[in-house]
Formats: C-alpha cells, sequence, structure tokens
C-alpha cells in the first residue's frame, strides 16, 4: 500500500521600503512698478535641503522672469528643510547708476510635503537713488559797492536721459545754500546740474559809480553722487 507525503508551498512576501521625495518650487518676483529692469535679466543663487542630520542637498537655481518665474528642483525627501539664498543681481540690468538693487525678500525655509510642492519665494526692487546739491555765493566787493541784505537768485538746472529738473534758488552774498538733497528725493543721481543767475538790479548797488560785471560758475556743471 502505498501513501503520499504531504508537503506545503511557500509564498515570499517582498515589502520593499522606498523613499518618498517631492520637490522644491524657487519663484521670482520683481517689484518693478517703473518698469526699468532689463527684459533679459537673470537671476541666480543657491539652495539648500535637508533631511533630519543628512548631508544637505545643495545647488545652484537660476531665472530669467520673463521666460519663466518658476526654478523647480526635485527628488527632495519628504519633510527636508529647504532655504534659498540669491547672488548679488546685476546693476546692467538696471537703465544706470541712479538705480540700485534693494536687498532681497526672501521667504523663510520651507517642509517638503506629501502632494504638494514646497515654494520659496525671492523678492527684487529697484531702488531710486537720489543726491544733493548746494550752491554758494561768493561777492567780490572790495569796495562795498553793494547793498547790505541783497539776495542773489536764478536758475538751477538737472539732466539726465533727456528729462529736467529745474527749480528757483535764492541765496545770500559769500552764503551756501543747500538748493535739494537726497531726501527730498528731487533729483536722481549721475544727473547733470548747472546754475544760471538772473540779471542783477543795479538798483542793490549803492551808487551809478558801481556796475555789475559778469559772473562766473566754478565749475559750470557738476554730476551729482
Amino acid at each position: 500500500r502505498k501513501t503520499r507525503v504531504g508537503f506545503s508551498r511557500v509564498f515570499l512576501a517582498t515589502n520593499p521600503i522606498v523613499r518618498v521625495r517631492g520637490a522644491l518650487n524657487i519663484t521670482k518676483t520683481l517689484n518693478d512698478v517703473n518698469g526699468v529692469v532689463s527684459p533679459t535679466a537673470t537671476f541666480t543663487g543657491n539652495y539648500s535641503c535637508r533631511y533630519g542630520d543628512d548631508d544637505p542637498v545643495t545647488g545652484t537655481w537660476s531665472i530669467t522672469p520673463s521666460v519663466n518665474p518658476t526654478f523647480t528642483v526635485d527628488n527632495i525627501l519628504l519633510t527636508s528643510v529647504c532655504t534659498v539664498t540669491e547672488d548679488d543681481p546685476s546693476q546692467s540690468d538696471l537703465p544706470d547708476a541712479s538705480w540700485a538693487w534693494g536687498p532681497p525678500v526672501i521667504d523663510d525655509s520651507a517642509t517638503i510635503e506629501a502632494g504638494n510642492s514646497a515654494t520659496i519665494n525671492v523678492t527684487n526692487t529697484p531702488l531710486r537713488l537720489y543726491a544733493g546739491l548746494q550752491l554758494t555765493k561768493t561777492l567780490t566787493d572790495p569796495k562795498n559797492g553793494v547793498k547790505a541784505g541783497t539776495k542773489f537768485v536764478g536758475v538751477w538746472d538737472c539732466n539726465l536721459d533727456d528729462v529736467d529738473y529745474t527749480g528757483r534758488f535764492s541765496v545770500d552774498a559769500d552764503a551756501t545754500e543747500a538748493l535739494f538733497s537726497p531726501a527730498d528725493q528731487k533729483v536722481p543721481a549721475t544727473a547733470v546740474c548747472t546754475v544760471t543767475e538772473d540779471t542783477l538790479n543795479p538798483d542793490n548797488l549803492v551808487d551809478g559809480s558801481f556796475a555789475w560785471g559778469k559772473p562766473t560758475y566754478d565749475p559750470e556743471s557738476v554730476t551729482l553722487e
């Protein structure tokens, strides 16, 4: 008599453990209300994403806002904490030296989460730089031919990129007058300025034995800094 020996089948179940990853979006905002930033302007910087105590994942980013305002970094482990820095933007992307880049505003760190791309925004603002101008009046009058209290008046004129900025001045003899200051935000830096005195009134002389000579200007023009 034959008997059948029992047997069993073995099933192997494998449970692979995979790392779950997400993405970081770096976005660029230009606060350019005057439309002065070059359309080809490119902004660059660095990113760093750290998972726990691992060495950070680092790299560089580059954004040309007129082409695409977002730079995406893929394959970042979930729960990684990311930060972004920016290189100094180029002065060549602004019209002239009367403009400068303000400090960038960069979002705080972002954490990579499931189902969402973390985003860090970098905002740049071009700022207009303004300057000041002072006028010093020197009177050469060894014989005291000018009446006391005489005011010297005229026009100041500044030009930058074919735009004129003008005003009037009134100054005492041998005195200095501030025509405008940077805080006034009246005339941009790098403008070229001149002053022109009005025709002097002979009534401001003590008598007819005196006459006004031709005024001189030193220098004839100045570039604001």
